[in-house]
């Protein structure tokens, strides 16, 4: 039996906007630094954007790398942070679209539940596992093609704040919303006692 994670989407819905000092429109990487999450695609490809500004939102290993390549390809578009999580959903709702741009083989990140749950879409690799949790909420490509990744991300800019696309997206976060799955738990307890 497959039951995905759940999410209580309010506080990404309530959350008020905060402003990050950088020029909008923003594209938000929140990820751990380390190699597989690949956050040097993303600024690589952002580079190619020269009206987007890229914030990443994390810690780990690669952080100053990081740090230095941001700064030195993107310069005042870009900066990198590492916030409690209680502070994410604000940055959620500050930001213009959402990118992951890990291997294949993640698992399911809650980077996805939180940011269908804020009203986000979704730029990243195209695999069966993301396509099954994102659907129509995702924008896919391969990061290790930097002009299809920015060119994806540029889709996303312009698709982001459309009325058709935030129904969408709230159409596939529902699959994910915690009482649904909760409810789902329940079914299958009680399958046990049959």
């Amino acid at each position: 039996e497959m039951i995905p994670y759940g999410i209580d989407a309010k506080a990404f819905q309530r959350a008020e906007s905060v402003s990050i000092g950088l020029k909008k429109p923003i594209v938000l990487c929140p990820a751990a630094l380390v190699p597989y999450k690949r956050i040097d695609r993303a600024i690589e490809a952002v580079v190619l954007l020269k009206e987007a500004s890229l914030l990443v939102v994390g810690r780990g290993s690669l952080e100053s790398k990081l740090k230095r390549m941001g700064h030195e390809n993107l310069g005042s578009r870009f900066a990198l942070i590492g916030v409690a999580h209680d502070k994410m959903a604000s940055l959620y709702q500050a930001a213009d679209v959402v990118t992951l741009p890990s291997e294949a083989q993640e698992n399911s990140p809650m980077v996805f539940l939180e940011s269908m749950s804020a009203g986000k879409l979704v730029v990243t690799t195209d695999s069966q596992r993301n396509r099954w949790i994102l659907g129509d909420a995702g924008i896919y490509c391969n990061p290790d093609d930097r002009a299809q990744y920015a060119q994806s991300l540029r889709k996303s800019l312009r698709l982001g704040g459309q009325t058709e696309t935030k129904r969408r997206i709230q159409r596939v976060a529902k699959r994910f919303a915690i009482r649904s799955v909760a409810r789902q738990y329940e079914e299958l307890f009680h399958s046990f006692a049959r």
